[in-house]
């Protein structure tokens, strides 16, 4: 393993661990999911998730392709010893954003009528009202920690939206329900955490950058290119919305409220199943940026494949977990959940899919293709909208489940062979089927043993305990890749008082 290459593992690992312990922490918003259906209802939770649909348009249109400009530049700039253009970068992607956020928050309040009469549920116009102040505040948040991920730190990403983003929803939508109630509750709930958030994220801006660097890049000089790679991206993401979220628009023209909240927590439960590549995803793209800049090809592959090994050996296990408890999940929501079974199901694959295939993408993006990734995205929205309008009026919730499995899979399969074709990278090494093998193996031990174990309690931990054991004595057999037991060696020197090798 060359110097680089041991340095880039050894970063992805302490960031993984860093942003793993968030996965963790992460749990809470399950919790908020649940607190919120319970206390105000199936009906006013399904208004608000259908709400939530147009206000994520919003933030993700709102960022205005600054994530991932701010993997590219800062990381790229620092690296190469340009903090002037760092600077420069982020002032430009700040201001971009506050923009493009605003205008978006004023058509969205404007526009509140009318688009919740598009959506068939006038109630929708007092919740889009309050929310709408909640786009540039959001959108400011996320770019602030991005900046901080691509300045390969991981602890500010860990506390704003770990640990803040959860524990400020649970507070406010405690409070919105003793003092407001319905969906309009939901909704101010909603603003007031992430008006919090925000501040957090400032605060952390400044800890990791030093004072004065966010307000100087703010008056620096526009970078010469950030416009020209971000707004490419800014595409991307109104096709990756469109592509995630166009199942759900469809649904809602033909289900009523509370089988929107069915599906909502079925997709929610199935997406934990990716929580493992969001974490990852602030470490690779700087690493990979990085690597792609000082035009170290070999270093590229071997980061790409190195990362998505390990995003792959810890989302299966999940994805298993969640397959095999997913009626005592949605039981959680309330009897009127249990329908979303084999929602659940299909949203694990489809997450599981997008955790294994999705570090790919910061390939096109950290070596300035942004344009390609844009069709992609738009390409996979294509789909997503005829598969669901031809599924959704035939199969209902299923229908719209398979068109957003339809649209991720053609779009990563797109991503990965442009990857080869244009750098000659791909993320596929042999010791990919390992954690494959093993969680098909841990799989068949949850089933099996669950379904002879009664009672919500002991059928959960039997599964969770029988998944674990499974899982990993699979991965030892199979026998871990070099860089997995170098850290576990060196976990297992600490433990017993030893340097580390």
């Amino acid at each position: 393993m060359s110097k680089s290459a041991a340095a880039d593992a050894a970063h992805a690992a302490r960031g993984g661990a860093v942003q793993l312990f968030g996965v963790i922490v992460q749990l809470l918003m399950p919790v908020y999911h649940v607190l919120a259906a319970r206390l105000f209802g199936q009906a006013a939770f399904g208004t608000y998730q259908a709400a939530l649909v147009v206000l994520e348009f919003c933030n993700r249109f709102g960022w205005a392709g600054g994530d991932k400009a701010m993997h590219r530049f800062i990381a790229g700039h620092r690296a190469a010893g340009e903090n002037e253009l760092a600077k420069r970068a982020m002032g430009s992607i700040l201001r971009l954003s506050a923009g493009v956020s605003a205008v978006l928050a004023v058509a969205l309040f404007l526009g509140a009528d009318l688009v919740a009469a598009r959506m068939h549920n006038p109630e929708l116009g007092g919740v889009f009202r309050i929310m709408a102040f909640e786009v540039v505040p959001a959108a400011a948040m996320m770019l602030l920690v991005q900046s901080t991920m691509g300045a390969k730190v991981t602890r500010v990403n860990l506390l704003v939206r770990g640990f803040g983003e959860p524990v400020c929803l649970i507070l406010a939508t405690v409070a919105a329900c003793a003092l407001i109630g319905g969906p309009r509750g939901l909704a101010a709930a909603h603003l007031v955490a992430y008006v919090a958030v925000f501040w957090a994220a400032v605060v952390g801006v400044r800890a990791v950058f030093g004072p004065g660097w966010l307000s100087s890049s703010l008056r620096a000089p526009a970078h010469p290119t950030v416009r020209r790679f971000a707004l490419p991206v800014l595409g991307s993401e109104v096709g990756n919305f469109i592509s995630q979220k166009a199942d759900l628009f469809i649904l809602n023209l033909f289900v009523d409220a509370k089988s929107v909240a069915v599906y909502v927590a079925a997709e929610f439960l199935g997406r934990v199943a990716a929580n493992i590549r969001y974490a990852f995803d602030g470490i690779a793209a700087p690493v990979l940026s990085e690597a792609w800049h000082l035009h170290d090809r070999q270093r590229l592959g071997y980061n790409l494949a190195l990362m998505t090994r390990w995003v792959v050996t810890l989302t299966v296990p999940l994805a298993t977990t969640l397959v095999a408890l997913r009626a005592d999940l949605l039981s959680l929501y309330g009897p009127g959940y249990l329908a979303g079974g084999a929602l659940v199901c299909v949203w694990t694959l489809t997450h599981l899919l997008s955790g294994s295939l999705g570090l790919t993408y910061h390939v096109l993006l950290m070596s300035g293709r942004s344009r390609v990734h844009m069709a992609n995205q738009f390409g996979g929205a294509m789909i997503n909208i005829a598969v669901s309008l031809f599924l959704v009026p035939r199969l209902g919730m299923m229908g719209a489940a398979l068109g957003a499995l339809a649209a991720l899979s053609v779009s990563a399969t797109a991503t990965v062979i442009e990857v080869w074709i244009f750098e000659r990278v791909h993320p596929f090494r042999w010791g990919l089927a390992k954690p494959v093998l093993a969680g098909v193996g841990a799989l068949a031990a949850q089933m099996g043993l669950g379904a002879f174990v009664p009672g919500r309690v002991g059928h959960a931990a039997t599964v969770l305990g029988a998944g674990l054991v499974a899982y990993v004595g699979l991965l030892f057999v199979l026998r871990p890749g070099p860089e997995e037991r170098q850290i576990i060696s060196g976990l297992w020197a600490r433990l017993r008082g030893r340097p580390a090798a």
